[in-house]
């Protein structure tokens, strides 16, 4: 992507200063050519040093300007021209981005493509774009300023809010609900049968039959390459605000809360309940029929195989309290150290015997 500014940092300045307590430190407007990170950084470039680590690496480079969080104003700065303190560099990052980078990306088309097939009993708002191959079945409902990208399917008795982005490849299945402002990322799916089988006398396994929906709240994001499964009865349910990375899964009958996080690569079994604000980190495998309490962080690659009834920080395989899990690393660490202690002893009471 083009990351060009190519302006003089006065404007942004002017703009944003209020918004984000923007301050002169060091130097004065400079003319910007693009942005760029710490370590890619060159002169007419904008950069961000969110540490003293940042700081360090800027002294080899001959960046034009530096914004700094409020934090380190008081730290060396002699080896930087031009220096901005913001109370947060990272929402001013996203406004600059937004502002002057993504402003004319976000120009797009409007209409239907002549290759996509709509079902008649459809309409598609004049501020929607559907794309090339796009299939809309019956009795579905599309929300104004909706993007529909390419080869995406949406089955029957769907709804889509407004403002919302399905970018290609997805599949979206009968009786899907999705509110406002939601992004769905490339080949993921929504609303497939969840895996049910019932293991018969004979070891036949026989397929449960799903016949709830998927329920997706406002302001939700799903990344590419994800699935969620419809409920079996119930709805599997996505609170408003959840952010949900590429290559997961979620079960049947999973609801999950408000403002959650589950990072790439993790899985949530059947009938499980995340309550609100909970951080997944990456690889989290989650058993089903279990609940975990809202505000609690479950660590990488760790194996949640029982209900969490007290918020906090949790890691390992099974699942434990973070401290809970360092102390048995640290005992873990002990072992080799024990098991040579012992061999030694016994070689020694072994000698002993001899005599």
């Amino acid at each position: 992507m083009i990351k060009h500014l190519n302006r003089e940092f006065k404007e942004i300045f002017e703009k944003l200063k209020n918004k984000h307590e923007l301050a002169y430190i060091k130097g004065n407007s400079a003319y910007i050519k693009r942005i760029q990170t710490v370590r890619y950084c060159e002169e007419h470039d904008l950069t961000f040093a969110y540490s003293k680590k940042d700081l360090n690496l800027l002294k080899e480079k001959k960046v034009t300007l530096v914004i700094i969080p409020q934090s380190l104003e008081q730290e060396d700065l002699s080896h930087l021209k031009n220096v901005v303190s913001t109370n947060n560099p990272l929402l001013l990052s996203k406004s600059i981005i937004e502002s002057y980078i993504l402003k004319n990306k976000n120009s797009r088309k409007k209409g239907v493509e002549t290759s996509s097939y709509v079902h008649p009993s459809v309409t598609i708002p004049q501020s929607c774009y559907i794309g090339h191959h796009v299939v809309i079945n019956e009795n579905c409902h599309i929300g104004e300023h909706s993007i529909i990208e390419a080869n995406t399917v949406i089955e029957k008795n769907c709804t889509i809010g407004h403002h919302c982005t399905l970018k290609s490849n997805s599949s979206i299945s009968e009786d899907t609900i999705i509110g406002n402002h939601v992004f769905i990322d490339t080949n993921t799916s929504i609303g497939n049968d969840g895996f049910n089988y019932l293991r018969e006398k004979d070891n036949t396994l026989t397929y449960i039959p799903h016949i709830g929906n998927v329920t997706i709240h406002d302001h939700v994001c799903i990344g590419a390459n994800s699935s969620i499964d419809r409920g079996r009865l119930q709805n599997t349910i996505i609170g408003e605000g959840t952010k949900i990375d590429n290559q997961c899964q979620i079960g049947h009958n999973v609801e999950i809360g408000k403002h959650v996080i589950m990072c790439g690569c993790s899985g949530i079994g059947g009938s499980t309940i995340i309550e609100d604000n909970v951080t997944i980190a990456a690889k989290v495998g989650i058993v089903d029929n279990i609940r975990i309490a809202k505000n609690t962080i479950i660590a990488g690659r760790s194996c949640v195989r029982k209900t969490i009834t007290e918020s906090g920080t949790y890691a390992g395989d099974p699942c434990v309290k973070l401290t809970e899990y360092l102390k048995n690393c640290s005992l873990t660490k002990q072992v080799e150290k024990l098991r040579i202690k012992v061999t030694s002893l016994i070689a020694e009471n072994d000698q002993n015997k001899q005599k």
